[in-house]
């Protein structure tokens, strides 16, 4: 997750030519930023919640995938034309990777106990899935 905060930031600053390419030997370490959310979220969610909390995950993140366009692409614009606020082309880079720091901080404060102690938690919902 910090390799691709630093790619995100690296890439929308990208005050010299070859920045671009220092930023895409951190795409080496992205491939790995799901595996590890869906590694963060099933430490901190109880044995019989993980499919519920990983499928859970899928659905935010395909909705992100479906929405992000709708928020970067207009931005996107704006900060590529003369209408610009400041100048700064990668802006909208710049904003996916403060995106990237608060779920990184999000993920930091979740409990991560050991699932015995959720043991308790799991019994509430005993009586919604058995059968007698």
């Amino acid at each position: 997750l910090l390799a691709s905060i630093a790619y995100a930031l690296f890439y929308g600053l990208a005050w010299a030519s070859w920045v671009p390419y220092l930023s895409a030997s951190f795409g080496v370490i992205y491939v790995l930023v799901k595996p590890s959310t869906y590694a963060i979220i099933s430490k901190a969610s109880g044995l019989n919640n993980q499919g519920k909390a990983q499928g859970f995950i899928a659905g935010v993140q395909s909705i992100s995938s479906l929405l992000s366009p709708l928020a970067m692409s207009p931005l996107t614009s704006w900060f590529l034309s003369t209408d610009a606020p400041f100048n700064c082309k990668g802006f909208s880079i710049i904003v996916a990777s403060i995106c990237l720091m608060v779920s990184l901080s999000c993920a930091c404060m979740l409990d991560t106990e050991e699932n015995s102690t959720n043991d308790e938690r799991e019994d509430i919902e005993e009586p919604l899935i058995s059968h007698t």
